[in-house]
């Protein structure tokens, strides 16, 4: 049902893209991972800036692992919340980011599940569950060999569309669907919050740049 394909972050810039499924022709950007007081957390850096679900703390210090073109670098970030929903980060450095969609995805879309850590990143293959008894509100197929413990939540989901991967979820919890277990996640909707309170970059801080980082 579920692939895994392990990246090396030095794929993420200038190298030719790697097949991950049909018709992708590009590798998704953007998985982060969040260290904080409370724990570590997964999260996403976007056009509008860095999130995260804020499970593990929603303001103050945190650490943050990016994936630049030689490899991760561990960032100092300072956490803010947006919504109920949703935290900004703000690192001094731009991340390789990722766009968001706003489009829900289909039942029929091929969708990638990327979950960072403080090496490397991993990316796994799923769909929406399709069953008759699935909730309602759209879930996704539970990858094989996907980390059930609380530091994935918030991994990105994303969706092969316009010749890249963008941003259409993510990762809140695990429920039931169709007597199997599945991933329950934010999708744009609730995303909206982050493009209208895009986290500003306090006046006083320098902007620093390196020439590897995608832009």
């Amino acid at each position: 049902m579920a692939s895994v394909r392990l990246l090396r972050a030095a794929s993420l810039v200038g190298l030719a893209a790697l097949p991950l499924a049909a018709c992708a022709s590009t590798d998704p950007l953007g998985p982060i991972y969040v260290h904080t007081a409370g724990g570590t957390e997964q999260g996403v850096a976007t056009q509008y800036g860095l999130v995260c679900l804020g499970k593990t703390a929603r303001s103050g210090r945190c650490d943050v692992t990016v994936f630049y073109g030689d490899g991760p670098s561990s960032e100092p970030g300072q956490l803010t919340p947006i919504d109920a929903n949703l935290c900004g980060i703000q690192i001094e450095l731009k991340a390789p980011s990722c766009e968001i969609s706003y489009t829900y995805p289909g039942v029929d879309d091929d969708l990638l599940i990327g979950v960072a850590g403080d090496r490397d990143q991993v990316f796994y293959s799923t769909r929406l569950v399709k069953d008759a008894g699935a909730p309602r509100r759209p879930v996704v197929e539970m990858p094989s060999g996907f980390p059930t413990e609380p530091s994935m939540l918030g991994a990105p989901v994303y969706r092969h569309e316009d010749q890249r991967y963008r941003l259409v979820g993510l990762v809140t919890g695990i429920t039931t669907a169709g007597g199997k277990q599945a991933l329950e996640c934010l999708w744009p909707r609730e995303m909206v919050p982050l493009a209208i309170t895009a986290p500003r970059r306090e006046p006083w801080r320098p902007t620093p740049t390196r020439d590897d980082i995608v832009r």
